[in-house]
C-alpha cells in the first residue's frame, strides 16, 4: 500500500512539475511578444528620453527596460531580425548568429528578464556595470 501511494503521488508531482514548464514556457512566449509590441510602437527618440528621465530619476529598473526596447527597435529597424510575436530570444539570437550579435544579445536578454521579469531593483554601481552591455549592443547594431 505505502509503495503504492508512494508511486501514485511520484507521478503526480512529475505531471505537476511538466504543466509547470510548459506554462512558464508559454508565458516567456507571450513576454517575449510583448516586448517586440513594444519596441515597434516607440520610436528611438521616445525611448531615448524616457531611458535618460529614467536615469536621472535613479529607476534602473525602468532604464534597463528601456535600453532593451531601444536595441530591439534597432534590430528591427535595421532589419537584423525578422520580428514576429512567436518566435522566442532564443530564435532572434539564432537569427543574429551572422551578424555576431547573438552572443551580445543574449547576455543584455538575460541581464533584462533577471531585472524586469525577477524585479530586481539593480543600485547604481550595478547598473553602471551591466548598462555597458547594452549601449554595446546599440552601437554595434548600427553599423551591422
Amino acid at each position: 500500500f505505502v509503495i503504492a501511494l508512494s508511486l501514485l503521488l511520484a507521478v503526480l508531482i512529475y505531471f505537476i512539475l511538466k504543466t509547470g514548464k510548459r506554462n512558464a514556457a508559454t508565458e516567456q512566449a507571450r513576454a517575449s511578444a510583448a516586448e517586440w509590441e513594444d519596441a515597434w510602437n516607440l520610436d528611438t527618440g521616445e525611448v531615448d528620453s524616457l531611458y535618460y528621465k529614467a536615469v536621472q530619476e535613479g529607476d534602473y529598473r525602468l532604464a534597463i527596460r528601456l535600453a532593451y526596447l531601444r536595441n530591439l527597435r534597432r534590430l528591427i529597424d535595421r532589419k537584423l531580425v525578422n520580428p514576429s510575436p512567436e518566435k522566442t530570444n532564443r530564435q532572434y539570437a539564432r537569427e543574429l548568429q551572422s551578424t555576431g550579435l547573438n552572443n551580445l544579445f543574449t547576455q543584455t536578454t538575460r541581464v533584462y528578464e533577471t531585472v524586469w521579469y525577477g524585479e530586481a531593483n539593480p543600485d547604481k554601481q550595478n547598473f553602471e556595470r551591466v548598462i555597458t552591455a547594452f549601449l554595446d549592443m546599440f552601437e554595434r547594431a548600427g553599423k551591422a
